[in-house]
């Protein structure tokens, strides 16, 4: 038999030959504006490219208009018998019990359906960006350099070699006496060591579920677990970073009880009540106080437990939204996601962490430069997956997905913590 291949093929000569058959599935206007609220194009030609089932966008007109036809035939279909398909819907919508004896004989073959998959719904978690600062380092290992300025000399209020940043001496550069040399300052320059960190999970599905999922929900179980792979070890670098910080933190730690004293104004009514929760806002503003003291930069973000989230925005003084004057706008870029709960005071960014210890806020200066960078995240390798590859001794398919990163603590009095605290 002589093959043919599709460079031979005059496509205007089949058409020609065929009319019938090019004008079958030829673009029809009419047909399209009745189905298209059924259809909805866009959603369609998503849906067939997120499943990789087809990225040709004429194949996928083509479908659309096969699916249009489909859709014609069944309506006429209806019209012919609209009672009978009146039967099927009612017997599929409408609930009844069965009495009769079950017969398992006889049974005439029938239309399988499965409905969406329920996938688990894992919690969001804060950009790190919002935080800390992240960037890219092309080795394992990684060098933080650190600058200092000392007192040289000794002065009328420190001794020398104290840092000048932390301790104003107001006359250390007073000059008194012609000819003498001037107090000297020492400006250093040291060090520390980023190590990265190294995360790997492997995913495993047999074959046989793994058609399964194929067919029933035409999508790719290897891929679903690429993102459950990313999604687990995102979630474990996020929680290490946090935690890291919360031990870290120097600026200063401040306590604020849960509930009022005893016989105070705020335990008179429930109106007291609301009151009193509001101080938490203060005890907020005294931990950016402290910091304030020693870094000179204000408190940008809070980071809290859903409880006590939930208690803040039950109070006043709350936004949902970034309104476009707020003092944010001035700092780094918030990345607005699901985990953003709102703006207390039009000052702090705060991120509600299902995981994070209950009863403990962590607030911090935003990291808009590396002059207020209180942590530093290095990402030296990109999440990586190998595989899937299938192994037939066992009949599965496997795929691991792997990054690497280091972090570095810079400076912890940019960083300071609350406590909620049981009276």
């Amino acid at each position: 038999m002589e093959t043919i291949v599709e460079s031979q093929i005059d496509l205007a000569e089949v058409a020609r030959k065929h009319p019938e058959v090019v004008q079958m599935y030829a673009e029809d206007k009419v047909r399209r504006a009745r189905w298209k609220p059924l259809i909805k194009e866009d959603e369609f030609y998503g849906e067939m490219r997120r499943r990789g089932i087809v990225q040709d966008e004429s194949y996928l007109r083509h479908l659309r208009i096969t699916l249009e036809k489909a859709l014609d035939e069944l309506a006429v279909d209806i019209h012919r018998n609209p009672k009978g398909y009146l039967g099927i819907a009612n017997a599929m919508m409408s609930p009844r019990g069965v009495t009769e004896a079950t017969n398992t004989s006889a049974i005439a073959s029938f239309q399988k359906f499965a409905f969406e998959i329920y996938r688990e719904l894992w919690p969001q978690i804060a950009p790190l960006a919002a935080i800390c600062s992240i960037q890219n380092i092309p080795l394992p290992v990684a060098k933080i350099f650190y600058f200092k300025s000392l007192y040289t000399d000794a002065g009328d209020y420190y001794l020398a070699g104290v840092r000048m940043r932390d301790n104003l001496d107001k006359n250390y550069s007073n000059y008194t006496t012609e000819g003498n040399t001037p107090r000297q300052v020492q400006f250093q320059i040291t060090s520390g060591t980023m190590t990265a960190t190294n995360k790997a999970l492997l995913g495993i599905i047999s074959l046989f579920a793994s058609e399964d999922y194929a067919a029933y929900f035409n999508g790719s179980a290897t891929g679903d677990i690429a993102k459950l792979i990313a999604m687990q070890i995102a979630r474990e670098i996020y929680a290490t970073v946090v935690e890291d910080m919360r031990g870290s933190a120097t600026g200063g730690t401040v306590t604020w009880y849960t509930t009022a004293a005893a016989s105070s104004e705020y335990t008179l009514d429930s109106a007291g009540v609301k009151r009193y929760q509001e101080t938490l806002f203060d005890a907020i503003e005294d931990a950016s106080a402290l910091v304030y003291a020693k870094r000179f930069r204000r408190l940008g973000w809070v980071l809290c437990d859903t409880t006590t989230g939930s208690r803040m925005a039950k109070c006043g003084h709350w936004e949902f939204r970034r309104t476009a004057d707020s003092p944010l706008e001035m700092g780094g870029e918030i990345v607005k996601t699901t985990e953003f709960a709102g703006v207390v005071n039009g000052k702090w960014a705060v991120y509600v962490d299902p995981d994070f210890p209950s009863n403990r806020i962590l607030t911090g200066v935003t990291p808009d430069s590396w002059l207020t960078s209180s942590y530093v995240v290095g990402m030296y390798k990109a999440l990586t997956y190998v595989g899937p590859k299938d192994y037939p001794e066992t009949l599965q398919t496997k795929i691991a997905g792997y990054t690497r990163f280091g972090r570095y603590l810079v400076d912890g009095a940019l960083i300071a913590k609350v406590n909620p605290t049981a009276r």
